[in-house]
This record gives structure tokens, C-alpha cells and sequence, in this order.
């Protein structure tokens, strides 16, 4: 996790529209899967989206948060990108791969039928 000094500002209204919406979801028993895709160079607005899907998974113990933001296996390739923050064909594939997996591991051993 970042040092405080390096976090942008919160909207705090942004955080609670998103838990009103987590919180609908939950109701109906519905899963709530967050994912943040790879990176190669970080923006000030990916870092604010970062930093709400981070406390939004620190407040509740119900969703599921698939971080890849850091994640090495794309931060070393920058072949697998097709600019600072979208995957191209190629890293898309391994990357959708990758979350499959995770989900299967993940998420749905932990969710109810």
C-alpha cells in the first residue's frame, strides 16, 4: 500500500455512491467482484480509482477486489500493452486467462450456490 503522503484526496460522496450500490447488490445476495486491470506507467486518475477500490474492500468483508494494478507478470512486458493502461490482443488474452483462474480460485469456491 502507497504512504499516505501519496494519496489523492478522496470524494467521499464517490465512496458512498459506490457502497450504496455494493450495498444493493449484497441485499439480493449478489456477488460484488472489483477488479483493477495491469499498468505500466500509473495517472493521477488511476491512482484515485486505486486508492476508492482499496477502502471500498477495507469497509466491506462481502466483496471480492482482484487487484492486477501492480501486478509484475505485466508491469515487466510492456509488450503485452498497446498503451500505458490498456492491454493489446495479446496481453488481454494472458490477462483474461489470468482472471478466469483467480475467479475460479477466487471467488466462486467462497460463494454460496
Amino acid at each position: 500500500m502507497a504512504p499516505m503522503d501519496s494519496r489523492v484526496a478522496l470524494n467521499e460522496a464517490s465512496i458512498a455512491d459506490y457502497q450504496n450500490l455494493i450495498d444493493k447488490f449484497t441485499a439480493k445476495d449478489i456477488p460484488v467482484v472489483m477488479i483493477s486491470t495491469p499498468y505500466i506507467t500509473k495517472s493521477l486518475e488511476q491512482t484515485y480509482t486505486h486508492q476508492v477500490l482499496e477502502r471500498i474492500d477495507e469497509e466491506n468483508d462481502d466483496i471480492f477486489y482482484l487487484n492486477y494494478w501492480g501486478d509484475r507478470r505485466f508491469l515487466q512486458s510492456r509488450e503485452l500493452f498497446h498503451d500505458t493502461s490498456h492491454l493489446n490482443r495479446k496481453g488481454a488474452t494472458i490477462f483474461s486467462q489470468i482472471l478466469a483462474q483467480d475467479i475460479r480460485t477466487k471467488v466462486l469456491s467462497f460463494i454460496k450456490p
